[in-house]
């Protein structure tokens, strides 16, 4: 009864008490948000960049290969067509060669005969 005699006499002064509340409470709020951001926030926001990097990675894979596959096919046609431009102008060369040929035979008159 006497401890709630001494309570009720001392009056506590509100000045005093409000900044240390305000200090504890801030101090709090500081300890729950940094066991917040480590245990929660920042696990789950690496895990999503990880699986956003992931999945960008299996993304450029696939467009690398699909880009490479585009590639060797454009290669491969324009070989094609480089051996069929040669083979096209051989026959084109053989062709005139044979009639160069001709037309000399024809001009001097060299058929093979003497006189």
């Amino acid at each position: 009864m006497q401890l709630l005699t001494l309570a009720a006499d001392n009056q506590i002064d509100m000045s005093s008490v409000l900044p240390a509340l305000s200090t504890v409470g801030s101090l709090g709020f500081a300890v729950w948000y940094a066991y917040y951001t480590t245990t929660f926030s920042l696990p789950k926001m690496a895990e999503s960049h990880r699986q956003e990097r992931t999945e960008m990675q299996v993304r450029f894979d696939a467009l690398l290969r699909e880009k490479m596959s585009e590639r060797e096919a454009l290669i491969n046609r324009f070989d094609s067509d480089l051996r069929l431009l040669q083979a096209e102008m051989k026959s084109q060369r053989e062709a005139l060669i044979a009639k160069n040929k001709a037309n000399r035979v024809v001009k001097h008159g060299d058929d093979g005969s003497d006189g």
